[in-house]
């Protein structure tokens, strides 16, 4: 019979399951007067920050899954609700939602980003670590150009992303943002993601994976409707996000 001290030796270095990081609710301003409502699930020491981005009429809610798998793998991950959507919809004291945006003030979302990365920076996960954006539908077009202006950003993945939402270029941004790797995904029948991906590929220069669903949907929905999607995200992330 197996001493006890034996049994308990075992036990100790079986593999036990990691669980995602209890998520805490934070508030980020903005320097243009948006006020931000996001969730956030702080990682292990040094690990890099990934911030959720959720396509145009949504909230942060549609990243839940994936927000929860990155935690539980260790990241630093924020999933926000953008300016005019969710609850972030107080701008400099006043109710505004994205009804009302102009294309300007679609493009400006790329000050969100920026918001929320100094914010988690100054709130314990770290100034140097590297940072990957998930954008989905026109979050990618806003996560696209702030990753081609910002070296910090280690790892892109667009979903369902566009050549002109609201009249934002992606191609010249594309160009911008060089050798760094890019994860891009789009549904078949969504037509105009699919043609985006088809352009948006040629023009990456660097490391790039490249996923065409059928009868998916647009942006974090293709989780629903086929979630070995969201595994593939999260083992890309963790390749080339370093």
């Amino acid at each position: 019979m197996k001493s006890l001290a034996g049994i308990f030796f075992i036990l100790a270095f079986l593999p036990v399951a990691a669980s995602a990081a209890t998520p805490r609710e934070i508030t980020v301003h903005t320097p243009d007067g948006w006020t931000l409502h996001g969730t956030y699930y702080s990682g292990r020491k040094g690990m890099p920050v990934i911030l959720l981005m959720h396509k145009l009429g949504s909230d942060r809610s549609e990243f839940i899954g994936l927000a929860r798998e990155l935690s539980r793998r260790g990241y630093n991950v924020a999933a926000y609700d953008a300016r005019g959507h969710g609850e972030s919809t107080l701008h400099n004291g006043e109710r505004e939602t994205f009804e009302s945006f102009s294309d300007q003030d679609f493009e400006n979302m790329t000050t969100d980003e920026g918001a929320l990365l100094d914010y988690l920076r100054r709130n314990g996960a770290g100034r140097n670590v590297p940072v990957g954006l998930v954008g989905a539908s026109i979050q990618s077009s806003t996560g696209l150009i702030y990753a081609a202006r910002h070296p910090a950003v280690k790892a892109l993945v667009m979903l369902s992303p566009g050549l002109a939402y609201h009249n934002i270029d992606t191609t010249a941004p594309m160009k911008e943002y060089g050798k760094r790797p890019v994860f891009i995904a789009a549904s078949r029948e969504d037509t105009t993601s699919y043609e985006a991906v088809g352009v948006l590929s040629k023009l990456a220069r660097g490391q790039k994976k490249v996923v065409i669903l059928s009868d998916a949907g647009h942006g974090a929905q293709m989780f629903q409707k086929d979630p070995k999607l969201l595994s593939q995200v999260a083992d890309w992330l963790g390749e080339y996000l370093k």
